[in-house]
């Protein structure tokens, strides 16, 4: 398995080099809760991997971590990973809330234990 993990600012900008369209501002006009939100950053990330399959062949799954503040400082993150067979896994039912002191590692540790598991999982990241 090969797996690609970009922030959300790469994958909006791999989006755009792709031509995928960004479903978010196709719903830019609409008042989207959250809940919106995750649909358009998981409907994206799965396009960009589908458009990636398409265009350049072979089978890549993509990964994002997501996060974003509310007005107290309150960050809401969650991830997840377009598998290169089509599926989704992701963590966006059940986003984490937390007021990080620092904002390095929280991605890079999400990432080792996804890695860690694709691998338990007979992969090959």
């Amino acid at each position: 398995m090969r797996l690609l993990i970009v922030a959300r600012a790469s994958l909006h900008d791999l989006a755009k080099e792709l031509r995928v369209p960004d479903p978010a501002l196709q719903n830019a006009a609409c008042q989207c809760d959250s809940s919106d939100k995750d649909n358009n950053d998981i409907q994206l990330l799965i396009n960009v991997t589908k458009t990636i399959h398409r265009v350049h062949g072979g089978s890549v799954s993509l990964a994002c971590c997501f996060k974003s503040r509310d007005d107290r400082g309150v960050q809401r993150r969650y991830s997840a990973i377009a598998l290169a067979d089509g599926s989704l896994v992701s963590t966006a039912p059940n986003p984490v809330y937390h007021c990080p002191k620092d904002e390095c590692g929280g991605g890079s540790a999400w990432a080792a234990a996804a890695i860690d598991g694709l691998i338990a999982l007979g992969g090959e990241p």
